[in-house]
């Protein structure tokens, strides 16, 4: 067992430790991980952000057009979120100065004496791979979603690892985070990949700080830093498509510049959605066995078969005449009209529509999903907590569709 303690700074300066533990690798230096996951956090303080470690030069050069974007991505959402709930609904993020040697020079100054064994010999495996290729392993960041799984099937040939963080998506301490080990390692074995499992509590400190919406990119991409002395490219599956991009902490302008001398990070998927993929996924034996898309995961199970997100990944399938095995079919076509029509996920239910349209005009799916896509936003509102609701109003019925 390999762990790597990764200091996080946050607004204030206040530094904390959070760990990356894997099992079956060991992990490379945490440096660059560390400003990875420092640097967002670091943009809503006046301070510069303080590496203590060597960084890697490429990272450092990233740095610039990373905050630039990162930084119009939040101020965007901070004049959203400013009409629901005042000036002071989000701080300002800004540009910081970031002060960190890169490798490079660390090298040339001969520095490095002094170091643990451990330290030592962690640092000359990054160097060897900074010096020559980067290393032979193709990972994917892997769930079991539609997404990811997509990917995964898309470049089989080439990717040799998946990659699985326990304590992203599927907190440690989940009473089905080891049914989901499980069923990742069959899928590995089944395509003839290695699953690596990196396990972190890093959510118990960022969730304090950014909302993982914007946060699980420079997670990720932390992650992968690790992983660099065995994985030298790593591919992060997209959630939009291209016409469907906004603000996100994973997106294709910003999960390439996380790489550095030993990484690769590839964004894939924007060409395809949701239903489109499904066509690809649904032919996999493995995939529709075991499939995971639930997050609220209602009476612990892995699929729930009942929340919004399990009843639009069955319509995603079946509108290409696709079946799931591991989501449980608990729905008629009625639920599907009488599902509250959250704004947010409306771009999904749209590209179903497009595809059953297209492939089963006439059908009673095609009309249940046309109806619910007709019903007023308003509905979604009984689930918003009342004192932002009169706010959200007009938001919503700006969406409604006629």
């Amino acid at each position: 067992m390999t762990e790597r303690r990764v200091p996080l700074r946050d607004s204030s300066g206040k530094k904390t430790d959070v760990f990356f533990r894997c099992a079956s690798h060991e992990l490379g230096d945490p440096d660059n991980s560390a400003l990875t996951l420092s640097l967002l956090p670091s943009m809503f303080s006046d301070r510069p952000l303080i590496c203590e470690g060597s960084i890697d030069a490429l990272l450092l050069e990233n740095v610039d057009r990373i905050q630039a974007i990162l930084q119009r991505f939040f101020n965007w959402r901070r004049i959203e979120r400013q009409e629901f709930y005042g000036p002071d609904a989000e701080a300002l993020a800004r540009i910081v100065e970031i002060e960190a040697p890169a490798q490079s020079e660390l090298r040339a100054q001969g520095q490095g004496d002094g170091q643990t064994p451990s330290q030592s010999q962690s640092q000359s495996q990054s160097r060897s791979h900074r010096e020559g290729a980067r290393a032979k392993g193709v990972g994917c960041f892997f769930t079991g979603g539609l997404d990811s799984f997509y990917t995964l099937l898309t470049h089989q040939e080439e990717i040799t690892h998946l990659v699985f963080v326990l304590g992203y998506d599927v907190p440690t301490e989940s009473v089905f985070a080891k049914e989901v080990v499980e069923r990742l390692g069959l899928i590995a074995r089944g395509l003839g990949k290695e699953l690596v499992v990196l396990e972190t509590d890093l959510r118990k400190t960022s969730d304090r700080l950014i909302h993982w919406h914007m946060y699980h990119g420079c997670a990720l991409a932390a992650a992968g830093q690790l992983l660099a002395p065995v994985i030298g490219k790593i591919y992060v599956p997209s959630t939009y498509t291209y016409e469907d991009l906004s603000p996100l902490g994973s997106h294709p302008l910003l999960d390439p510049l996380w790489s550095t001398t030993d990484l690769e990070l590839v964004h894939h998927g924007l060409e395809k959605d949701r239903p489109q993929k499904a066509l690809l996924v649904g032919n996999s034996e493995l995939a529709r066995q075991h499939l995971r898309v639930c997050w609220e995961n209602r009476h612990g199970q892995y699929n729930c078969g009942e929340c919004e997100k399990c009843i639009r990944t069955l319509v995603e399938f079946a509108v290409g005449g696709q079946t799931v095995d591991s989501i449980p079919a608990r729905f008629s076509l009625d639920d599907i009209e009488r599902l509250p029509l959250d704004p947010r996920v409306t771009k999904f239910w749209r590209a179903s529509l497009a595809m059953a349209q297209q492939e089963q005009p006439n059908s009673d799916l095609t009309r249940a999903i046309e109806k619910r896509l007709k019903q007023t936003p308003l509905k979604w509102l009984r689930s918003v907590p009342g004192r932002v609701r009169k706010d959200l109003k007009h938001v919503v019925q700006s969406s409604r569709i006629t």
